[in-house]
């Protein structure tokens, strides 16, 4: 199974490295905005993850491929921008390593993973869990034939905005 991999983070980065431990999968790693969907029509790839990524992805790559998407929250709580540091600013001890398939709903496609993680600890810490649960739960999604989804009750959705350091060192 070909498997394009987009991100930039360290941590997506970490993960994507792990799923090059297992040979039934072809990892390619994209790191860039630039060139993405020349990179996805070069690769062809059967699934795309596209983890620790900003940027809205066009529908037309969503309709044409299995977009994945990794969120460190207990979606649908806590969707968009930031979701680590909203989550800690608001007091929470508990979040969850969230996998889910990407539509046109930001961040609100079904769940095929979701892993409960402590947000008590250093930043470290929190992103160490975060690679571990991520790691094991995109093995579970690319490996396994039974997977239960869940989808998510948009009822129970909340919606943060990206922090922006510049704009939070002024209020």
């Amino acid at each position: 199974m070909k498997v394009l991999c987009v991100g930039y983070r360290d941590w997506a980065i970490e993960i994507y490295n792990n799923l090059k431990k297992i040979k039934k999968l072809e990892i390619i790693i994209h790191r860039e905005k630039k060139n993405l969907e020349r990179k996805i029509k070069k690769v062809c790839p059967n699934i795309i993850l596209f983890y620790g990524w900003s940027w809205i992805i066009k529908d037309g790559i969503l309709e044409k491929y299995d977009c994945f998407m990794l969120h460190p929250s207990r979606l649908p709580k806590y969707r968009g921008g930031s979701p680590i540091q909203n989550q800690i600013i608001h007091g929470e001890k508990k979040s969850a390593v969230t996998i889910f398939k990407m539509n046109k709903i930001l961040d609100g496609g079904d769940i095929y993973y979701q892993n409960q993680i402590s947000l008590v600890g250093s930043l470290d810490e929190i992103f160490n869990r975060i690679i571990d649960y991520g790691t094991r739960g995109t093995i579970k999604i690319l490996t396994s034939k039974k997977i239960k989804i869940k989808k998510q009750d948009s009822k129970k959705a909340n919606f943060k905005k990206k922090r922006n350091q510049e704009k939070n060192e002024k209020t």
